[in-house]
């Protein structure tokens, strides 16, 4: 079971690659934050994280914090923002 588990976690950031990468991350106020640069993923813990660059200043953040994707992704709940 905990092999599915990985599996769907790794087809997950595969699409998550493709839909991300290189868009504008922004809070709900529009202050923009960066640009998704990476997907990483813990497969122990079967988290997946967006690396945000903002002027070579890089932040990870949960894809949980996702609340919608367009032309820009934008984030719920800035007030746990962690950095690299």
């Amino acid at each position: 079971m905990k092999i599915l588990q990985m599996l769907k976690t790794l087809v997950t950031v595969r699409g998550l690659k493709v839909l991300l990468l290189g868009k504008e991350v922004a809070l709900l106020s529009d202050v923009t934050l960066g640009v998704v640069v990476d997907i990483k993923r813990e497969l122990r813990r079967d988290s997946i994280w967006m690396v945000i660059d903002n002027l070579g200043q890089e932040m990870i953040m949960p894809i949980e914090r996702i609340g919608s994707v367009a032309n820009k992704v934008i984030i719920i709940n800035n007030d746990l923002l962690s950095t690299e």
